[in-house]
C-alpha cells in the first residue's frame, strides 16, 4: 500500500520562500497591531492610523495565505 510516484507533490523552494514570508510578515504586522493596541490606551490620530495600517496588513496577509495554499492545491 504505497504512495504511488504521480500522488506525492514537491514543494518548490520559490513557494516555501514565499509562503514563509508571507506568514513572517503577517504575524509581524498582527504582534505590531496588538502592541500598540495594548500600549497605547488613548492612542492619538497618529497612532490611531498606524494600527488601522497594520491591521489592515495582517488581514491581507491573512487572505494571502490562503490564496497560496488554495492555488497550490489546485
Amino acid at each position: 500500500m504505497g504512495v504511488e510516484q504521480s500522488e506525492v507533490r514537491v514543494v518548490s523552494p520559490h513557494f516555501k520562500y514565499s509562503f514563509l514570508g508571507v506568514i513572517g510578515l503577517t504575524l509581524l504586522a498582527l504582534g505590531i497591531s496588538l502592541w500598540l493596541s495594548i500600549a497605547y490606551s488613548h492612542p492619538d490620530s497618529n497612532i490611531n492610523g498606524l494600527i488601522v495600517t497594520t491591521d489592515s496588513m495582517y488581514k491581507f496577509g491573512f487572505g494571502g495565505i490562503i490564496g497560496l495554499l488554495g492555488g497550490r492545491t489546485a
